[in-house]
């Protein structure tokens, strides 16, 4: 009942922050919207933004579940396609949050795939953890950052040309990087 009830109310800011920003959203908006009363919300969340946080760590979840079904630049797409089937209250998220919430929700997101790439593709190279863990936040700062200001200008459709150009390169270069930091064979 309890998740329920936390994704009513998710879905109730979700719609309203289709059409307006954070700022112009109350409790008293959200929770007549579902149906329930105000000490619900507060049983489950402290604020709105900690409903708004509630929903990044639920989205991911959800996103953490296929992983483990497509490679990792697929599952790269899925992300941007899950942030583009919630557009508008992605883009009313940015605009009403601290862009650090969203980019870390990002690096949750994105984190663990490229860090499982790189893994498999270091499987035969001897290499200090310490540069290979430079190698995954280079390649996840570059995946979030296309996200960041892909967001920031509004979500464009050609968006999708500038991911597969980025996951292109990054397929080959994160060997050809794991390779340039192997320890030489004595």
């Amino acid at each position: 009942m309890s998740t329920t009830t936390k994704r009513a109310l998710a879905n109730s800011l979700k719609k309203l922050l289709s059409k307006k920003t954070l700022d112009k959203i109350t409790v008293k908006e959200i929770t007549d919207d579902c149906g329930v009363n105000r000490q619900t919300f507060y049983y489950h969340f402290q604020d709105i933004y900690d409903l708004m946080e509630w929903i990044f760590e639920d989205e991911l979840k959800t996103l953490e579940e296929v992983k483990d079904d497509v490679d990792w630049k697929e599952s790269v797409h899925l992300i941007f396609y899950s942030l583009l089937n919630n557009r508008a209250f992605i883009i009313n998220a940015y605009n009403s949050i601290s862009n650090r919430t969203l980019r870390h929700y990002l690096i949750k997101t994105v984190k663990p795939r490229v860090s499982a790439t790189v893994e498999e593709q270091a499987a035969n190279i001897r290499i200090r953890d310490e540069d290979k863990q430079f190698i995954i936040d280079l390649y996840t700062i570059a995946l979030v950052g296309l996200a960041m200001t892909w967001i920031d200008e509004n979500m464009p459709a050609d968006y999708l040309e500038k991911l597969n150009k980025l996951t292109q390169l990054m397929d080959g270069n994160i060997r050809y990087a794991l390779k340039k930091f192997a320890i030489p064979k004595n």
